[in-house]
C-alpha cells in the first residue's frame, strides 16, 4: 500500500471506492479522508514530499491526529477546519477533550469509519500499476 500522489485532494479522493464498505460507513469514511487530506497534503507539500497511502494511514489513529496533524503549526487559518467539523459530528464527542482522550463511545465510533477508509484505500491502485501508466504515457 505505497502508492503516491503528488496531485490535487480531489484526485486523490476521486480513486477511493466506497461500493466496497458497508453503506452506512462509506459517506462517513469519505468524509474522514477528506477531513484529513487538506493538511495532510498541505503539511507534505510544504517538505516537498507525496502523500503515499501509508503516510495517510499513519495519520487516521486520533493520536497522530491531534498531535501530528490539529497541533502541527502550518500557519494557514483554517486548514484543520474540516477535521474539527468532522470530529464534531461523532457521537459522544466532547469538546473539552483533546481527540485521543475522547470517551470510549466516540473512539468505537471513530474506529468503524477508519476500517471502512482503510479498506478504501486498500483499493487504490498500485504504486506499480502506476508506474507503468506513466511510463506508457
Amino acid at each position: 500500500m505505497s502508492d503516491s500522489y503528488s496531485g490535487t485532494i480531489s484526485e486523490f479522493l476521486a480513486h477511493l471506492d466506497p461500493t466496497i464498505v458497508k453503506a452506512s460507513y462509506a459517506p462517513r469514511a469519505t468524509e474522514l479522508a477528506s477531513a484529513i487530506a487538506e493538511p495532510l497534503f498541505y503539511q507534505y507539500r510544504q517538505k516537498k514530499q507525496d502523500v503515499n497511502t501509508d503516510v495517510f494511514v499513519d495519520h487516521i489513529d486520533l493520536d497522530s491526529i491531534q498531535n501530528a496533524l490539529v497541533d502541527y503549526d502550518y500557519g494557514v487559518k483554517g486548514i484543520t477546519d474540516q477535521l474539527h467539523y468532522f470530529m464534531e459530528s461523532i457521537p459522544d464527542y466532547q469538546e473539552a477533550q483533546p481527540y485521543n482522550k475522547q470517551s470510549s463511545a466516540f473512539n468505537e465510533a471513530y474506529g468503524y469509519i477508519v476500517m471502512a477508509l482503510i479498506q478504501m484505500l486498500e483499493t487504490l491502485p498500485s504504486s506499480s500499476n502506476s508506474d507503468e501508466a506513466h511510463e506508457s504515457a
